[in-house]
């Protein structure tokens, strides 16, 4: 079992910045990542939708969604089927191939040091595309998982994202239960088994340090957006005048879908 980290604190000791000769993606390329991979993965100049945030491709797009590549909006969230609560949500890279694999490494292998190494471009990225927040907080895991793991990565990324932009971190949300997993599920089933799960940490109920204020709320990767949907409904409830969600890896469109669960 992993040591449990009790505090993001104690995570944030652990992470010392240190110069990266070659690229965290393809080990290849001048790091820490290569213009190749920020090409391939990240795709600079390819539009994002500026409801949900997925990556909108030019190659092989439908009718429909070529209709609205344009404004910028993908064919779900004009049908209604996008995130109602969050203002925006922007990705900082296609979620596959070499940066699937390195965000895998941090989780599931266990190296949340890795992140300091793409916490700049992940800040830059972010910063050029969200409005500047009051507050920066992270999806939660259950502590269960937490245990499990040793550290809940969005927590991470959220306390380096606000360490940078010097604006507070606070871990708003919590996991109520450990729910069914998300995997295989539909945006509706996913939104309707987080229903119940995630809320508010007791501390922050009463309003006072959420009333009027723009939050960022980031995860590791988003697909459905349920996730992210779900936590921010609970912060506009909790009394967040706008969130903005903000993830390193998603899907895209236009040469099919992706359908990877963010494995919390």
């Amino acid at each position: 079992m992993a040591k449990f980290v009790d505090t993001i604190g104690d995570v944030m000791a652990t992470l010392w910045y240190e110069d990266q000769p070659v690229c965290v993606i393809c080990h290849e390329g001048e790091g820490p990542v290569c213009q190749v991979c920020r090409e391939v993965y990240f795709l600079p100049a390819a539009a994002r939708c500026r409801c949900c945030g997925k990556i909108m491709l030019q190659a092989k797009l439908d009718r429909a969604e070529e209709a609205c590549r344009t404004e910028d909006i993908c064919h779900d969230c004009r049908e209604g089927r996008g995130p109602q609560s969050l203002a925006r949500v922007t990705v900082l890279g296609r979620f596959q191939g070499g940066w699937r694999d390195f965000i895998h490494t941090v989780k599931y292998r266990r190296n949340p040091q890795l992140l300091t190494l793409v916490a700049e471009e992940a800040c830059r990225w972010a910063s050029r595309h969200l409005p500047v927040p009051d507050i920066i907080t992270a999806a939660p895991m259950h502590l269960e998982k937490i245990r499990e793991r040793g550290f809940n990565q969005a927590e991470v990324l959220a306390s380096l994202l606000a360490w940078r932009l010097t604006v507070s971190y606070l871990p708003l949300l919590r996991r109520e239960a450990q729910n069914v997993s998300q995997m295989g599920l539909d945006r509706r089933a996913r939104l309707q088994n987080l229903a119940k799960a995630i809320s508010l940490n007791p501390e922050y109920r009463n309003g006072e340090k959420l009333r009027g204020r723009v939050c960022w709320l980031i995860d590791d990767v988003t697909t459905t957006g349920a996730t992210l949907e779900q936590g921010a409904r609970t912060l506009r409830a909790g009394g967040a005048r706008e969130v903005y969600g903000f993830c390193l890896g998603g899907a895209a469109i236009g040469n099919g879908q992706w359908t990877m669960d963010n494995g919390q």
